[in-house]
């Protein structure tokens, strides 16, 4: 049964990272894989893919590993914008280098409500185009989320 009230957490983000780096989007990452790249036992990464199953962000497929569902790929998409949205705003009202913008905003956006986002993206420039080919005007789709840096990005541990 899926939780409808869960609020996500960052290290919920976190996984989903890990898991949409190996193609969890289309295939099921079994917990080896994820405990490798977080550098956490199997059993750690066993339980947060239960957890993740649990508020609907996923499926756990017994013997085969999570596969991410719709709401988890929504999940991600989310923040993929919301994290250029604020690398956007870094950028042009704060003149941080793109690399600097980036590597902030993989550090504070996470924490940024939906409002106050809303609030950045009236007040940004839309006009900055990223290594990723993402453009802030743009939806995010299936096919950004492999090529964004936002994915590529190491994931913090446990």
């Amino acid at each position: 049964m899926v939780n409808v009230n869960y609020s996500k957490t960052e290290r919920d983000i976190q996984y989903l990272r890990t898991i949409i780096k190996q193609n969890g989007h289309k295939k099921p990452v079994g917990p080896a894989k994820v405990a490798e790249e977080r550098q956490i036992s199997r059993a750690g990464a066993y339980k947060k893919m239960k957890h993740l199953s649990k508020h609907g962000y996923g499926e756990y497929i017994p013997g085969e590993g999570f596969l991410i569902t719709e709401k988890g790929l929504k999940t991600i998409k989310n923040e993929i914008k919301k994290h250029h949205i604020v690398e956007n705003f870094l950028r042009t009202h704060l003149n941080l280098t793109p690399k600097e913008s980036c590597q902030e905003s993989y550090r504070i956006a996470p924490f940024f409500s939906k409002n106050l986002i809303k609030k950045i993206e009236e007040k940004t420039d839309h006009n900055i185009k990223y290594k990723c080919k993402f453009h802030t005007e743009k939806k995010v789709t299936t096919k950004h989320i492999p090529e964004c840096h936002w994915t590529k990005q190491k994931t913090l541990t446990k």
